[in-house]
């Protein structure tokens, strides 16, 4: 197995896998959004009122699918530094 030793390498195709997989989650977003947005046409549960989605939210309705995916994005943004190990 030919390993990638040099740090600044390494970090730069970390960076480049990241850049990668948020083109491609992106595009899944769009696909998945579609013309009506905020993901109006899944089939998954919904609070359609509550005074918190408009105090956070803008009054939008929090889905089953935003439930998950903003967590997932929270940790896929902070993967890279707990990869690389700099986390300050």
């Amino acid at each position: 197995m030919n390993r990638i030793r040099d740090p600044k390498r390494r970090a730069a195709l970390l960076l480049l896998g990241v850049v990668v997989l948020a083109a491609m989650f992106a595009m899944v977003e769009i696909q998945i959004e579609g013309s009506q947005g905020w993901a109006a046409g899944l089939p998954t549960w919904r609070i359609e009122q509550h005074w918190l989605l408009d105090l956070f939210w803008g009054g939008r309705p929090m889905t089953g699918y935003h439930a998950w995916v903003f967590p997932f994005m929270l940790l896929a943004f902070h993967l890279p530094p707990m990869m690389l190990s700099i986390w300050y």
